[in-house]
């Protein structure tokens, strides 16, 4: 091709640059900016996910937990109930079976149960350590759940 054209047909004639050289240097750095950009989503995608994922695994952990022990406390009063109605019948069946009279000084001697106010950093462990008890016995003594906390001022009955 004639690179010195002639005529009306000048506009057709094939550019010696390139078009896009003229902005060369500004698409470096919009190019630069697309790169940080995608590698800071790739990076804060994963974070994001896990801490929303974290939270409603937290309030779900919670919920489940709560409701854990208050149906463990409907099953308890629910035994405790049926224990002391098997107690209160056992006691009348007793009572009217005929026993021989046993004299004061044949009975054994009946302990006296104690009360114990529960201090400020008392734990169930520690106050059944105090009186040589089992955290279960001091638990059931006292009805209650041996994971259970017990709060300052409260009355404890121990043997």
């Amino acid at each position: 091709m004639n690179q010195n054209p002639q005529g009306p047909f000048k506009h057709y004639e094939r550019p010696h640059n390139s078009r896009t050289m003229i902005n060369k240097s500004g698409s470096k750095y919009w190019m630069i900016l697309m790169v940080l950009i995608v590698i800071i989503i790739v990076a804060l995608v994963p974070v994001v996910h896990h801490l929303a994922a974290n939270s409603e695994t937290s309030n779900r952990v919670v919920e489940l937990q709560k409701a854990t022990k208050k149906r463990k406390r409907v099953t308890e009063k629910k035994t405790s109930k049926t224990q002391i109605n098997a107690k209160v019948k056992d006691r009348a069946k007793k009572k009217t079976l005929s026993k021989p009279k046993v004299q004061a000084q044949d009975r054994p001697a009946e302990t006296k149960v104690k009360q114990y106010t529960v201090q400020s950093g008392d734990s169930l462990t520690s106050i059944a350590d105090k009186f040589n008890l089992t955290v279960n016995d001091l638990a059931q003594l006292n009805q209650l759940n041996p994971e259970d906390q017990v709060n300052a001022g409260q009355k404890l009955r121990v043997k």
